[in-house]
């Protein structure tokens, strides 16, 4: 990447962006949103019933996949902490208490740990968090 070049990542705008994020990064969702994840065409069902397995459609692909050698960025990762805390971020999303998840996301398809382990770091670092 150039030095005379700023690339930002909005897609954060977009709607439903928040959920298939936190499925991505966390590796679950509770039964609501993985309801309305899977209404709004961003995840099918792989293994349905309680607990279930959901893969990301080509939609929640195009909303979250990571770019090469820009989206593990610190400035990227940065960003997406402020991010994810304006849109409400709590953290109990860290941890699925069983009860609570009604979906994981196929395992190929979760953010690497390094890429969460970023995020959390930048969360944790920021005043407000």
């Amino acid at each position: 990447m150039q030095d005379d070049y700023f690339w930002v990542d909005r897609r954060w705008q977009e709607a439903n962006w928040l959920d298939v994020f936190r499925m991505r990064l966390f590796g679950w969702l509770p039964s609501d949103l993985a309801a309305k994840a899977i209404e709004n065409g961003l995840i099918l069902p792989v293994s349905p019933g309680e607990h279930g397995k959901g893969a990301l459609t080509h939609k929640a692909h195009k909303l979250t996949d990571l770019s090469a050698g820009i989206g593990e960025s610190q400035p990227n990762c940065l960003l997406l902490a402020n991010v994810l805390i304006v849109k409400g971020f709590e953290s109990r999303w860290l941890s699925n208490s069983g009860h609570a998840c009604g979906m994981f996301l196929k395992e190929e398809q979760v953010f690497p740990e390094s890429f969460r382990d970023n995020i959390l770091l930048e969360m944790a670092s920021l005043d407000r968090f």
